[in-house]
């Protein structure tokens, strides 16, 4: 499930704030439920198990990049359903809320 939209035509949105999620009443989503948001981790360069300029880095370049987890950006609440989507108000965010943030049920 992912956020696909943010009210008003942002790009970006925080607390107070509407997002549209890609999941509505057929899949079970029910008004007052509460989500997390989480941003997609980022794929960076291990130099802690392959330092640069090592043999390990120079015969491995592939599995020097790694994955790092998803990242907790904050809550929404569901107040409006409909089959396919629904809107959920922003209540807490640690961080900016973005077009394609992943949505879960809460931790």
């Amino acid at each position: 499930t992912r956020v696909i939209g943010i009210a008003g035509d942002f790009n970006y949105g925080g607390p107070g704030n509407v997002v549209v999620i890609s999941k509505g009443a057929q899949d079970g989503v029910e008004v007052g439920e509460v989500y997390s948001i989480y941003q997609p981790g980022e794929n960076i360069v291990d130099d802690v198990a392959y330092p640069p300029g090592t043999t390990r880095a120079l015969l491995n370049p592939r599995d020097k990049r790694v994955t790092l987890p998803d990242e907790f950006v904050g809550h929404t609440m569901i107040f409006r359903t409909f089959d396919r989507i629904s809107y959920g108000l922003v209540m807490k965010a640690s961080n900016a809320i973005h077009i394609l943030d992943k949505v879960r049920n809460p931790d």
